[in-house]
């Protein structure tokens, strides 16, 4: 992932403690995507499901837990998730809106 180098550098704090809430795009539903960095992510103050687990991985790959991102249909439309390398998954979008981290095998 090509900002894991910065990110020491950008000196972000980890999403969960970040203030940057979940929401969707102001185009969701249209067919554009905009995939954002996490500094764009933190200026703004929020993130939908692919930006936040953009932010996570970078956050996780700097520490050295090399974690992969995940897409899962929901029968409408794709949802990211972030991937430990023991399989687990991590919905960051559910812990943003304030719920108990869900966690998939």
């Amino acid at each position: 992932m090509g900002c894991v180098p910065a990110w020491r550098h950008w000196g972000l704090p980890p999403l969960y403690r970040s203030g940057v809430v979940y929401r969707f795009e102001p185009d969701h539903g249209s067919g554009n995507e905009d995939f954002a960095l996490p500094p764009t992510v933190y200026g703004r103050g929020w993130a939908d499901c692919d930006d936040a687990c953009i932010y996570r991985i970078c956050e996780t790959r700097a520490r050295g837990v090399p974690t992969t991102c995940r897409t899962q249909w929901t029968g409408t439309q794709l949802h990211v998730l972030v991937r430990f390398p023991d399989g687990r998954l991590e919905d960051p979008s559910l812990v943003l809106l304030g719920k108990w981290p869900q966690l998939y095998r």
